[in-house]
């Protein structure tokens, strides 16, 4: 009988731990799957913002051309 007692008792921490395991695993899962979002989302954003400093860049440069043009401009107006 001794035994039996004890063989249960194994039953019953043997399917604790695989009741654990298994929420363990369950949370390893969706933690994986936030973390893959997140990768892609941080991609995602840093491409916008090489894309954002790059037009900063084309509206810097157009904007240093127009300057140059207008005093171009306004000196042609002067003579």
């Amino acid at each position: 009988e001794e035994a039996n007692t004890e063989l249960q008792d194994l039953k019953k921490r043997s399917g604790r731990t695989v009741k654990i395991l298994n929420n363990m695993k369950k949370r390893l899962s969706g933690l994986t799957s936030e973390a893959k979002f997140l990768e892609d989302e941080i991609k995602e954003r840093k491409a916008m913002l090489a894309k954002t400093e790059h037009d900063i860049s084309k509206v810097v440069e157009e904007r240093d051309i127009a300057r140059k043009e207008h005093r171009k401009l306004r000196a042609q107006s002067r003579r």
